[in-house]
């Protein structure tokens, strides 16, 4: 039997650029996460929970405060596994030893929750904008703006979105435990609320440490509606807090993965 010397040869095959690179973490996390049960659970009672009761008449309200919660909980739930499993599991180092930059990794993991997020903040918000808008052709004049009201609504699902995604991800990324990832995003979230109501009657300002105040605001500017709550609040100020807010939390994001040393 003949000994043939190893010899090296490299791949003469297609390989796939960066877009391609990002695309498939972003596909393969995305779907492992639909496949968990609890989330999907949570995806489903969500559209059926809020997006029901406006179709059938409830107050707009009363879908937005739902939207709040849930989208809250089901941030913590998704957004703590996303990077503190990689970092836990030490897979991130698996990540970044195949040829990948470690934007493309940190784009991929952005993509995810993202898009997971956009399922509950954007997709039933276009779905209800759609009915408001089909329901306004067979009524009368009417000084209520169907189509501003939509478009702001679909606006404000991408304002949550983003958000929540920063939030989500920098808990994410400062932690090995995504328990705590997952505990931290709800604690930062509620309590900022909770905190800014408590605190109110001390002066106006504090309002805007509430994330769900300023979404509040900045809705309620952009739809044109009159709110006695949120009338004495500049919406750009809110906006420009929360872009704070995710801007601080990507340079985080961006600092931990920089950090993160492979060759350990």
């Amino acid at each position: 039997m003949g000994i043939h010397k190893p010899t090296y040869r490299r791949f003469q095959g297609k390989t796939s650029g960066w877009k391609g690179r990002v695309f498939t973490i972003f596909k393969n996390e995305f779907m492992r996460r639909l496949h968990n049960k609890w989330v999907l659970a949570l995806l489903l009672i969500s559209w059926a929970l809020g997006i029901l009761p406006i179709l059938l008449g409830a107050p707009f309200i009363a879908y937005f405060i739902f939207s709040f919660i849930w989208l809250l909980l089901f941030t913590s739930v998704v957004g703590g596994p996303i990077f503190a499993e990689d970092f836990q599991y030490n897979s991130i180092t698996l990540y970044l030893s195949r040829p990948l930059q470690r934007f493309d990794y940190f784009l991929g993991k952005y993509l995810t929750l993202f898009g997971l997020i956009a399922l509950i903040a954007i997709i039933p918000n276009i779905i209800i904008s759609a009915f408001i808008i089909g329901v306004s052709y067979g009524t009368s004049t009417s000084d209520f703006d169907y189509y501003q009201f939509s478009y702001s609504l679909i606006g404000i699902g991408f304002v949550m979105t983003f958000v929540f995604t920063n939030i989500g991800l920098v808990f994410s990324a400062i932690t090995k435990n995504y328990k705590y990832a997952s505990g931290g995003i709800f604690t930062f979230i509620f309590f900022s609320n909770i905190l800014s109501l408590a605190l109110s009657n001390l002066s106006e300002d504090i309002t805007y440490l509430s994330i769900w105040a300023n979404l509040m605001i900045i809705f309620s500017d952009w739809n044109g509606l009159q709110d006695n709550s949120v009338n004495n609040f500049d919406a750009n100020i809110s906006l420009a807090i929360l872009m704070i807010i995710s801007l601080i939390c990507l340079a985080i994001i961006w600092f931990r993965i920089q950090r993160t040393d492979i060759s350990e």
